[in-house]
């Protein structure tokens, strides 16, 4: 090739070279444009592992809370045991634990509240040998022979589709029987019939009583007294059978949806 050749040759490719660079320094900054100002979103895995990243702080603030209650619960000391008898929640709570804020004292410690009870007294062969005092009541089934019983006759009747009646008992011995009875304006009554439910132990227990299912059997906003047999063919209990009762309260019901 002669020089003339190459001349030529050389000065055809420099506007080609030239004009490619110019080509590609568009192209890539039109990439940069793009990547800069239209750049989507992650999507599939990524996008789920992001949103996988953010609710973790929330889990593991749930499963701290979840451990927090389940320690407090492991170590409070209470028991808390359910039954139902003829359709009626009968809650036993052990221990004598002090009645909540808001409870209506009819009896505190064994002496009545004469603001709401009007009159409390004992019938059939409990008149004998019960009696009243500063801190408990003793329930004393003394001859035996059939009936006793302890009545709390209230000044203004009570509405117990809000409130639970609330006591402490225990028995001299233990199994012991008590029957709580409650009885509206109208007279009519309705009492636990299986009596075993509150067989007593021989150290203070409190029960709780929630009547609310009994409400079609009696006129649960307008209860005029509560009773508590211990007779022997009232309750069951042996002759000379010796019971204690205290602080018998109104508190506010609180409701076992799953019963």
């Amino acid at each position: 090739m002669t020089a003339k050749k190459e001349a030529v040759k050389k000065h055809q490719g420099g506007p080609r070279r030239e004009a490619h660079q110019k080509s590609r320094l568009y192209d890539s900054f039109q990439e940069e444009i793009a990547n800069t100002y239209f750049k989507t979103s992650p999507t599939g895995k990524k996008a789920s592992r992001k949103k996988k990243a953010s609710k973790a702080p929330w889990i593991v603030a749930a499963l701290a809370a979840s451990i927090a209650v389940a320690v407090f619960i492991s170590k409070s000391n209470f028991d808390i045991k359910v039954r139902v008898v003829s359709g009626t929640p009968f809650i036993t709570s052990d221990g004598a634990a002090a009645s909540p804020d808001g409870a209506q004292f009819l009896v505190r410690g064994g002496e009545p509240d004469r603001s709401v009870a009007a009159k409390a007294f004992f019938v059939g062969d409990g008149r004998f040998a019960s009696s009243m005092s500063d801190s408990q009541i003793t329930l004393s089934n003394a001859k035996g022979q059939g009936i006793s019983s302890f009545i709390i006759e209230l000044k203004n009747p009570a509405d117990l589709t809000r409130f639970s009646i609330r006591y402490s008992a225990r028995g001299a011995v233990g199994a012991e029987k008590i029957v709580p009875v409650i009885t509206d304006s109208q007279n009519r009554s309705y009492r636990i019939s299986d009596a075993s439910i509150t067989s007593l132990s021989d150290s203070w227990r409190t029960y709780i009583i929630d009547f609310k299912p009994v409400r079609a059997d009696i006129d649960l906003k307008s209860v005029s007294a509560i009773k508590f047999e211990f007779g022997t063919e009232t309750a069951g209990n042996d002759q000379a059978a010796v019971m204690f009762v205290k602080d018998i309260s109104l508190v506010k019901a609180k409701r076992i949806k799953w019963l």
